[in-house]
């Protein structure tokens, strides 16, 4: 038995196609918008062939064909979705998609590199998110934290300056690579300034856009452990002062732009100093081992941990506010203490916590430090073994990501508002809404400052295009909480560019799986809201 939403996108194909019957399919525009949504949405939702079948026909057919033809290939397709109903063979099956292994940003001014390295680097498992002028680029920068840069020459230099040093800074993040690839000829002088600027390397012609990519996807392998090795406490594999450091002008910039939250918990080890006295310092650091080996094991991904010397540790929570850090630490607690209690040690073993949450009236880390100290100390008069709240502290609600589908189809709109509907996205709530036109949208106001955003929003539309609307939404409302995914069915390139231009954050090619999207979705929110 067809799906919900097969059934939904049959009746609202059926419902088209009486239409065209009516007018007997002399207006090309419409049929030619009825067949994108059968190859878009039909392939989504499990209709292979028949969505084959229209991206067959919206090839062959154009504004001179005979109504007879366009007829036929209507009927064909209205055959083939009453067959396979009695037939009850659509089934919608899919593939897991892999996480993505790191963020790219890449700036070029050609349309065709542009769009081709994104194929490529994707299909090896990177996100990569493209920007055509210097102010997007910097604007991505500053929003989504990216693992890597790609600059075109043309983008890097500006006159006889490069913008390498302006990227660094915008990323607050000294070991971000950026590379430089050239379009032509590049002299010395030019080269050696991209690499004193701080280029990572100036990839120079003659090279495939292959070798390129492969080049380029080596380095985001390898980079990752030596970064590891900059930023990791040799003995404990915890994270060191110098991860703190970049962390910390990343994590306070980002609260002071936006405002999302977070909370950090200061950790003393109880009687570690007797242990070290009594046992030597080899069992000592082998409790600081166990201590953030188990730490590493519970606590969630987007969590850091930091050693801050000796047995004294930092717990850094994103988008976290302090009645859920107060549960997460006592949570790890308890943990811990049912894994000394099954070493049988001979000694006693646990750990003291103070906790604080930032605020608009904290002026950096190290005030939050200070009230989560000082709260570690009451932890500490009060017995040890204890998890406090710094009494400055704020709780609120768990904030809602408000997810608007702009799109005409009905069942597309329905399927990809499901999967919204069931993204686990760490400390945030979702509620979707659906508009089935951009005028729909506008009609009145759906932005409420402070709120954040997520638009899907489909290219091919009547009346309003999902280009209009983008540049609508772009123009109205700052782009700083707002992301905006485009879906299309269309490969067209400069179409593709057109959107990233306007101010879409990414595009996603119909077809689609379900995985691929929750999956693109859940980065980007985790990377920008």
């Amino acid at each position: 038995m067809a799906n919900q939403y097969q059934e939904t996108f049959i009746a609202n194909i059926k419902k088209q196609h009486e239409y065209l019957e009516q007018k007997q399919y002399e207006d090309f525009k419409e049929m030619y918008r009825w067949l994108h949504t059968i190859k878009g949405t039909g392939a989504t939702l499990g209709l292979g062939q028949v969505a084959e079948t229209a991206e067959e026909a919206m090839w062959r057919l154009n504004a001179g064909t005979p109504a007879e033809t366009r007829s036929a290939y209507a009927e064909k397709i209205m055959n083939m979705l009453e067959e396979g109903e009695r037939a009850d063979k659509f089934t919608i099956s899919y593939y897991a998609l892999e996480e993505e292994s790191s963020f790219v940003l890449l700036g070029h001014t050609s349309l065709h590199v542009l769009y081709e390295v994104k194929e490529q680097l994707e299909a090896l498992g990177h996100h990569v998110l493209l920007a055509s002028d210097r102010r997007k680029l910097v604007e991505k920068i500053e929003e989504y934290h990216p693992e890597m840069i790609l600059l075109s020459e043309a983008l890097a230099m500006r006159g006889r300056r490069t913008i390498i040093k302006r990227i660094k800074d915008a990323a607050r993040d000294e070991l971000l690579p950026v590379v430089v690839f050239c379009n032509g000829g590049i002299d010395t002088e030019r080269a050696d300034q991209f690499y004193k600027d701080g280029a990572a390397f100036v990839i120079k012609p003659p090279y495939s856009t292959m070798e390129m990519v492969q080049v380029i996807h080596r380095h985001l392998e390898w980079q990752a452990p030596m970064k590891e090795a900059l930023t990791v406490d040799e003995l404990t594999g915890a994270y060191n002062r110098k991860m703190l450091e970049m962390e910390e002008s990343r994590l306070w910039a980002e609260f002071k732009r936006s405002g999302k939250p977070f909370s950090i918990a200061l950790t003393d080890l109880d009687h570690f100093k007797q242990i070290n006295d009594s046992y030597g310092h080899e069992e000592g650091d082998q409790v600081l081992k166990w201590f953030v080996s188990h730490m590493l094991s519970r606590k969630r991904p987007s969590d850091h941990l930091i050693r801050l010397g000796g047995d004294e540790f930092l717990f850094i929570f994103q988008q976290t506010f302090a009645e859920e850090t107060e549960k997460i630490m006592k949570r790890l607690q308890q943990s811990f203490a049912e894994f000394v209690s099954a070493r049988r040690l001979p000694y006693r073993l646990g750990f003291t916590a103070g906790m604080s949450t930032a605020t608009t009236v904290h002026a950096s880390l190290q005030e939050l430090i200070n009230e989560a100290d000082a709260a570690m100390l009451e932890a500490k008069g009060s017995g040890r073994n204890a998890v406090v709240s710094y009494s400055g502290e704020t709780t609120m609600d768990l904030p809602y990501i408000n997810v608007f589908i702009i799109d005409d189809d009905e069942a597309m709109a329905s399927f990809v508002a499901d999967q919204f509907h069931q993204l686990n996205v760490a400390r945030y709530r979702v509620r979707t809404t659906y508009f089935s036109s951009g005028e729909a949208f506008f009609e009145k106001e759906n932005y409420e400052r402070g709120q954040r955003y997520f638009v899907v929003l489909d290219v091919t539309m009547p009346g309003m295009d999902g280009f209009a609307v983008l540049e609508k939404l772009r123009g109205k409302y700052p782009s700083s909480n707002m992301i905006v995914l485009m879906l299309t069915g269309n490969r067209n390139e400069e179409d593709i560019v057109h959107a990233l231009e306007l101010g879409a954050d990414d595009y996603l090619m119909k077809p689609f799986r379900k995985e691929e999207l929750v999956a693109r979705a859940k980065r980007l929110i985790q990377r920008v809201l």
